[in-house]
């Protein structure tokens, strides 16, 4: 079942246009019985400046306790974001940067891009 979802949640979908997709999905399945003891795992509720819900908090320590179970080191990260925005913005943009280079663009949608950025 694990497998079946892997697979189904790869792969192009028109929902997201920006999501990078490549020509095969890979086969998940080889990694989902491998050893994780000594996996370092950083995780944080809030990101430290956000809220949550509190079934969603009990469900990550949930989740971080297993992955724990399972021999992984998992520590309770706290970033500090001063103005989180324009840290999120910054790596939005740099993955949509990363993206925008995998993609086989012609001359004339370059084009129109480049146009785009310096209005």
């Amino acid at each position: 079942m694990r497998r079946f979802f892997l697979e189904a949640m790869s792969g192009y979908s028109p929902d997201s246009a920006f999501a990078y997709c490549p020509d095969r999905v890979p086969d998940w399945s080889g990694g989902l019985n491998r050893d994780v003891t000594g996996l370092k795992i950083g995780y944080s509720q809030t990101m430290g400046f956000g809220g949550v819900d509190r079934d969603v908090a009990d469900t990550l320590d949930r989740a971080a306790r297993k992955l724990e179970e399972m021999g992984c080191i998992v520590e309770e990260a706290k970033p500090e974001f001063e103005i989180p925005h324009r840290d999120l913005c910054t790596l939005w943009s740099s993955a949509l940067a990363d993206v925008v280079h995998s993609m086989s663009l012609c001359d004339a949608q370059k084009a129109l891009m480049d146009r785009a950025s310096s209005t």
